[in-house]
């Protein structure tokens, strides 16, 4: 599984212009190494989240997105984590 993040930059010139910059990121457990990673959805589960969930695409996380709350999970050994461990140090 790669995972492609898109993120829209809009830098303020003359004449504005927006540059689309792609940034590929990789996500593996810090645990295990694997690259089966699942993204833990927060909030009130729409129609498509329930369909994703059932087919394990997603873990729905719960309505309230508390800061301490994990963003991932690992499909190969089921450890949950943020995302930045590998940014700080613990």
């Amino acid at each position: 599984v790669i995972r492609v993040t898109v993120s829209r930059v809009r830098i303020p010139l003359s004449p504005p212009k927006i540059i689309c910059v792609i940034i590929i990121s990789m996500k593996s457990c810090p645990k295990c190494k694997s690259n089966m990673i699942i993204d833990i959805v927060y909030g009130f589960p729409t129609k498509r989240m329930l369909d994703e969930a059932s087919s394990n695409k997603i873990i729905l996380g719960g309505i309230d997105n508390e800061i301490n709350s994990y963003n991932f999970k690992c499909k190969s050994c089921g450890y949950q984590f943020k995302g930045h461990e590998k940014f700080f140090k613990k």
